[in-house]
C-alpha cells in the first residue's frame, strides 16, 4: 500500500512539473519570430565574415556534381573542403566503399599558393579564388559563399576535370568532418 502511494505521488509530481513547464513555454508572436530570425541571420553574417577573414572554414558538402551534370547526395562528414591558414584540404568519399584515403575516396592536402577574395557589397556574398600545390599536383578552387554561409565550390584539376561541392561553410572549430589519409 505504501509502495503504491509512493508511486502515485511520484507520478503526480512528475505530471504537475511537466504541466507547469508547458505553461511557462509561451508561443512566440509573429513579430518575435521575425526578430529572432533577423538576429540569427545577423549572427550568421558575422560568423561568415570572420571565418573568411581568418581563413579558417570548412565547406561541408551535402551534394557533389561532376562536370557532366551528374549529381550525388553525399555524407558531409567525409565530403568537404577545408581552409586553415595556408593549408587547404579537399576530400570526397563514400561510406560504402574503400578508397585511397580509407573513407572511400581521395583526400588531397596542399599549401595555398594564392588567395583572392572578392566581396559583393550588394549581397554581402564572397567569391574566393584559391590555388593549392600538393604532392599530387596543382588545383584551383573557387568558392561562392553567401553572407549566411551557404556555399558552392568548384575544384579544377590539371587534367581539366571539375568537381562541384554544395553545402554549408562553417567555422573550422565547429566542423564535424573526418579527414582520411591524404596523398
Amino acid at each position: 500500500m505504501k509502495k503504491t502511494a509512493l508511486i502515485l505521488s511520484f507520478i503526480l509530481l512528475c505530471t504537475i512539473t511537466i504541466l507547469h513547464a508547458q505553461e511557462k513555454k509561451k508561443k512566440l508572436t509573429r513579430e518575435e519570430k521575425k526578430e529572432l530570425k533577423q538576429q540569427q541571420k545577423e549572427e550568421a553574417i558575422i560568423a561568415t565574415t570572420q571565418m573568411i577573414e581568418n581563413k579558417t572554414f570548412v565547406l561541408e558538402a551535402d551534394q557533389l556534381r561532376d562536370q557532366k551534370g551528374g549529381m550525388a547526395v553525399v555524407n558531409s562528414t567525409i565530403n568537404f573542403i577545408s581552409v586553415n591558414g595556408d593549408v587547404a584540404v579537399f576530400q570526397f568519399g563514400s561510406a560504402h566503399a574503400i578508397g585511397y584515403n580509407g573513407v572511400g575516396g581521395i583526400t588531397v592536402e596542399g599549401k595555398i599558393t594564392s588567395w583572392d577574395v572578392t566581396k559583393r557589397e550588394k549581397t554581402g556574398s564572397y567569391y574566393i579564388k584559391v590555388n593549392i600545390s600538393s604532392v599530387s599536383g596543382f588545383y584551383g578552387i573557387t568558392f561562392d559563399i553567401s553572407s549566411t554561409g551557404m556555399a558552392d565550390a568548384t575544384i579544377n584539376t590539371n587534367s581539366r576535370h571539375k568537381l562541384l561541392y554544395s553545402g554549408m561553410a562553417v567555422p573550422l572549430l565547429e566542423s564535424r568532418v573526418y579527414k582520411g589519409q591524404s596523398r
